[in-house]
């Protein structure tokens, strides 16, 4: 199933409340906080539809998805975090040297048991490692 082909082309029943918009995205994302995110993220009432652009997002997702070549002089010398969850398909060893190239002076943290939303997976966690990094 291409969840964001069906997110974009999905069917609005008219009236359409909160209750019923979680049982629309029921059957694409089975996790329920990431879904309640993605409710927030709709209209609802008598002219239900999504109130992102989803449709610009989703002709921008290989710019988003690729990792250009950048000259050198761009990267930043300060510090990064990157913070990854540990089920998400995103950040693996295979970005590392990009990364390192980019920003010499990151920390990757490894969220245990999130995927690729941490904030939403294990917002706790997620916020004690940002204010850990904003501290130093």
């Amino acid at each position: 199933m291409d969840v964001p082909a069906e997110l974009e082309t999905l069917d609005f029943p008219p009236h359409l409340d909160r209750a019923g918009a979680d049982a629309l995205l029921r059957p694409l994302i089975p996790s329920e906080a990431i879904r309640q995110m993605m409710v927030q993220n709709m209209r609802l009432g008598d002219n239900p539809g999504w109130s992102i652009g989803l449709a610009d997002i989703m002709s921008a997702l290989p710019t988003i998805m690729s990792w250009p070549e950048l000259p050198p002089g761009t990267e930043y010398d300060g510090p990064t975090l990157f913070i990854r969850g540990e089920i998400s398909p995103y950040i693996q060893p295979k970005n590392y040297p990009a990364m390192r190239r980019l920003f010499p002076h990151y920390t990757l943290e490894t969220i245990s048991g999130a995927g690729h939303w941490v904030h939403v997976d294990a917002p706790k966690r997620f916020a004690e490692l940002v204010e850990k990094f904003a501290e130093r």
